[in-house]
């Protein structure tokens, strides 16, 4: 069965989007912000999930939310990464959880969803180790969930 995206809204530099949660503890605004990389090459920019409240205008990545809607919300994140893609073709994201749990879900979900990322003309690779001494390859073994993080980029089309 086809996971529907929610509705997501972004600014007009395509680098924050906003979606609302709606699950088994109400409805929960997530932001997804793009933030270009220092310590990596130029042009890949980090991807960062969190939870904001607008009561106390204070943003959450510490935990899993368990609203009963990961399947939707990662669906929704994978849409947004695409579309910041298609803004930005030359751009790579670079995906890590701030804790490893996290990673292993971002992992998961990509070995999901990979069919129609790379059908789309996405291309994804693994990072192993840490950012200064990584080896990255393809993404290929959907069994390998120990990556340190993962980079996805669209692929640029050859003109003829």
């Amino acid at each position: 069965m086809k996971v529907v995206p929610y509705p997501v809204k972004t600014n007009k530099e395509a680098l924050v989007y906003e979606f609302i949660s709606k699950g088994l503890k109400g409805e929960i605004v997530k932001i997804v912000r793009f933030e270009e990389t220092e310590s990596l090459p130029k042009k890949m920019y980090n991807i960062s999930l969190v939870d904001y409240d607008p009561v106390t205008n204070e943003y959450n990545s510490e935990n899993f939310t368990g609203n009963g809607d990961a399947k939707k919300v990662i669906t929704t994140a994978g849409k947004i990464i695409m579309d910041f893609l298609n803004h930005f073709p030359n751009y790579s994201v670079y995906i890590e959880g701030n804790l490893k749990k996290k990673t292993i879900a971002y992992g998961v979900a990509i070995n999901l969803f990979i069919d129609s990322i790379e059908n789309n003309e996405y291309e994804v690779k693994g990072v192993e180790g840490d950012t200064n001494l990584a080896i990255i390859e393809v993404f290929y073994d959907r069994m390998r969930m120990d990556y340190s993080a993962y980079i996805i980029r669209k692929t640029i089309k050859q003109k003829n």
